[in-house]
């Protein structure tokens, strides 16, 4: 599948809280179903990293966990299953201590 993929797209594989991408690079990034692998620690700011301005971090992931109140809301939305969140449109300050 990654052969395929790569004929359209750049494949890049790395460790998710190190990834092998140069400061500002990128308008979006996605973890898609692979977020809870992570350290959230360390690959936001890595993501945050990476973005340029402007640009989106996309995290989703399948869930049926309909006591957490955003979950459940979503999923009643009569745009479900495409609920678009917006967290911000500036990039945040990151330091590297």
């Amino acid at each position: 599948m990654v052969a395929q993929l790569h004929q359209v797209l750049p494949v890049v594989r790395g460790d998710s809280d190190a990834l092998p991408l140069a400061d500002s690079s990128r308008d979006l990034i996605t973890y898609a179903q692979s977020w809870q692998w992570t350290e959230p620690d360390r690959s936001l700011p890595d993501a945050l990293r990476i973005l340029r301005l402007g640009g989106a971090l996309a995290i989703w992931w399948s869930t049926t966990a309909f006591d957490v109140p955003w979950i459940r809301a979503s999923r009643t939305t009569a745009e479900w299953p495409r609920v678009p969140r917006r967290v911000s449109t500036t990039k945040p300050s990151v330091s590297r201590a």
